[in-house]
């Protein structure tokens, strides 16, 4: 689906940036160019109960390395066609180094809106849905997440995400992610991707992804660090029937 795989690519760009120096709160917002017109955007912020140390990770991977506890809030809106959307999104994250396990409560409430030629019987009103869930994982080795998610709505599709960040040298660092989603319905097909980032220094990386379900779409990202407290995201996406070029910037202290 167009929305949710904007998403996913939303929330790739602009979460998983980070700034130079250690910190505890981050501030990230993206835009997104997508085909047709359409367009979207999101604000996000977080703040971590310690310290992120960065002097030895690399830099867009800190938080993630040190298996930071935080809260997150993140606001989104969409602009299409056939679709109208504003989310808002609230987790916690912990981290229990003792037993190894990672557990991401979160609450999500959408707004949306049909326009008029789509549904005659909406009148352009906004409709809203509210779920809740977790992100429930295991932290087998340093570097490496393996999680899955829950929610409170729907039937439980067997789901996995994987992460893993392995250091190749004094500066040069890997970021490998795996995804599987199996459908919801027999009607459509299961959804895998995979993604690579490839960290030259501690301030810069560069990336692609490919996911496979009904099409295969394509992706390369980058990261920069330009001072100690601002950041810089881009990524391209290539889907069958249209593409997404999406902006981001982080600003941490």
């Amino acid at each position: 689906m167009k929305l949710k795989k904007f998403g996913a690519a939303l929330a790739l760009s602009v979460l998983t940036s980070a700034a130079v120096a250690d910190y505890r709160a981050e501030i990230d917002a993206a835009y997104a160019d997508l085909d047709d017109g359409d367009k979207g955007n999101l604000v996000s912020g977080r703040f971590h109960f310690s310290k992120v140390e960065t002097s030895s990770h690399p830099l867009a991977e800190a938080a993630f390395l040190q298996r930071s506890n935080n809260i997150f809030l993140g606001r989104s809106q969409q602009d299409s066609t056939f679709l109208d959307t504003k989310e808002t999104l609230g987790q916690l994250e912990l981290y229990i180094p003792q037993a190894k396990l990672y557990i991401a409560p979160f609450y999500f409430h959408a707004r949306y809106k049909f326009p008029d030629f789509w549904d005659n019987s909406n009148d352009g009103e906004w409709n809203s849905v509210n779920d809740w869930g977790a992100h429930i994982g295991i932290t087998p080795i340093e570097g490496m997440r393996i999680s899955t998610t829950w929610l409170d709505e729907g039937d439980y599709e067997l789901n996995l995400a994987m992460k893993y960040v392995m250091d190749i040298g004094d500066t040069n660092a890997i970021n490998l992610e795996l995804n599987f989603q199996e459908a919801s319905d027999d009607e459509f097909d299961d959804t895998l991707s995979v993604g690579m980032d490839f960290y030259f220094d501690q301030t810069f990386s560069v990336g692609a992804e490919i996911e496979n379900q009904e099409d295969t779409s394509f992706g390369i990202r980058t990261r920069k660090f330009f001072t100690e407290q601002f950041s810089a995201s881009a990524s391209y996406h290539k889907y069958d029937n249209y593409n997404t070029m999406i902006i981001g910037a982080s600003l941490r202290f």
